[in-house]
């Protein structure tokens, strides 16, 4: 992951990376992120002395995967500990670091004074960001290291990657390339951006009738709104059974790529604007076929449709370079790569944590990472209901007990058709948390 990890962090500017940089950066986050609903979530990291300190800058209720890139880079530590180390991270779909201003336009409209003495004093100086993805076009000069996603370590009911990479690779094995369906499949959310509504166009069409196979799935953020109910979702492995399949992005980037390529099919990419940390390891025409735009698609395919062996070809590369590149510890080793070479960024100074310990386990408002169970502390989650036990002392029959992982005994039942519960009493109002789900709980069992 050498050269990957180079050419990320050649977006930073400077030979070093310093505090003064990181304190910047949680700033930015404090006044412009703290706005954007497009940045549900973001953490400050320190490693000092061997120890993993974290403190979480904004939480939105709506950010449910706020543990799972944390637990990433606490199991890489847990491992071997990390060299002393300074980094702010900031969960989006899309790039979320600033681009570069001049002067006259980092005034900002609308906003605060505090906003724009902000804006004024990172003027013409950049924001050293880890997210999910970074910018691949045009020359914005945005410091945005990508790290693997939350996806990587599960999230709901969609386990690690460790184990879906494996279901994946056994489809693709009980499918041969040849007998697999002559279409181009997905399978997602037709409404979450613009290139999604064009291929809901497209699958309409005549011409796209024995090419397409498009399904509708409804995505999570559109359930329970008016006019929308879930649609049935499709098993992961369904797409091993097509020769062709698509990669195409929402509002921001798809973590699906990695998915369709493990399936060892022909993998047609529409990339949009942002790319994952592995992007630079894959080559168009061998890896996969790239595209521009929904418009090209039936061209390309049919042109792929008219060399079998180019598409068995491209198909084999993919599903190599899925068991080579994107396995479950290579995204550890690629993680482990890039914080340590952040980590010499700061040619020796020291990481400090700032004043002293305020109750045990904490040095301000930073937490200790002891263990998963502490990460769901510092991020507030409450793993409310996890085995629930009908008919407990003192209840009738129908009211369901729990004891959570923060020890609140939760309970639910039914009345008038409606179902009660008290977790967000506890978990939400009383301690400022939130309840999670499956693997999206920093307990979760990975089996990685």
């Amino acid at each position: 992951w050498g050269p990957t990890v180079g050419q990320h962090l050649s977006r930073w500017q400077r030979p070093e990376l310093k505090s003064e940089d990181l304190d910047r950066a949680e700033r930015w986050v404090l006044t412009t992120a703290m706005k954007k609903s497009t940045m549900p979530g973001s953490w400050r990291l320190k490693v000092v002395n061997g120890s993993l300190y974290v403190k979480v800058l904004k939480a939105s209720p709506h950010w449910l995967e706020r543990a799972n890139v944390l637990r990433l880079v606490y199991g890489v530590h847990a491992s071997k500990p990390l060299p002393d180390l300074d980094a702010v991270y900031v969960h989006s779909d899309m790039d979320p670091a600033p681009a570069l201003r001049l002067p006259a336009a980092c005034m900002l409209e609308k906003a605060t004074a505090r906003e724009n003495a902000t804006a004024q004093s990172m003027c013409g100086r950049q924001v050293p960001l880890l997210t999910n993805a970074y910018l691949a076009v045009g020359k914005s000069a945005q410091a945005s290291f990508p790290l693997p996603d939350f996806s990587w370590v599960g999230w709901n009911s969609q386990p690690p990657w460790c184990v879906l990479s494996s279901r994946l690779q056994t489809a693709a094995a009980h499918q041969p390339f040849k007998t697999r369906a002559d279409r181009l499949y997905f399978a997602g959310s037709l409404s979450n951006g613009p290139f999604r509504h064009e291929l809901a166009s497209l699958a309409r069409t005549a011409d796209a009738a024995d090419a397409l196979a498009v399904y509708d799935v409804t995505s999570r953020f559109s359930l329970g709104k008016k006019g929308k109910g879930p649609s049935r979702q499709r098993p992961n492995e369904e797409a091993c059974g097509y020769k062709y399949l698509l990669s195409i992005p929402g509002f921001g980037y798809s973590n699906r790529l990695r998915q369709l390529l493990s399936c060892g099919s022909v993998v047609f990419h529409i990339g949009g604007f942002f790319n994952e940390f592995f992007m630079p390891q894959l080559e168009p025409g061998v890896h996969y076929v790239a595209v521009n735009t929904v418009a090209q698609l039936l061209h390309a395919l049919k042109r792929i449709r008219a060399d079998p062996a180019r598409a068995e070809r491209i198909g084999a590369a993919a599903g190599e370079a899925a068991r080579r590149l994107l396995s479950f510890d290579s995204a550890r080793s690629y993680t482990r790569q890039l914080l340590t070479e952040l980590a010499s960024r700061r040619h020796g100074e020291p990481v400090a944590l700032g004043p002293a310990v305020d109750r045990p386990g904490t040095v301000s408002s930073y937490v200790k990472l002891t263990s998963e169970a502490s990460i769901m502390q510092v991020v507030r989650q409450c793993n409310c209901g996890a085995t629930w036990t009908t008919g407990a002392a003192g209840t009738s029959p129908s009211t369901h007990t729990s004891v959570g992982s923060d020890g609140q005994i939760y309970w639910r039942y039914r009345e008038g058709g409606r179902e009660r519960r008290n977790d967000s009493t506890i978990c939400h109002r009383q301690l400022e948390g939130q309840c999670c789900q499956g693997y999206n709980c920093a307990t979760s069992n990975l089996d990685c």
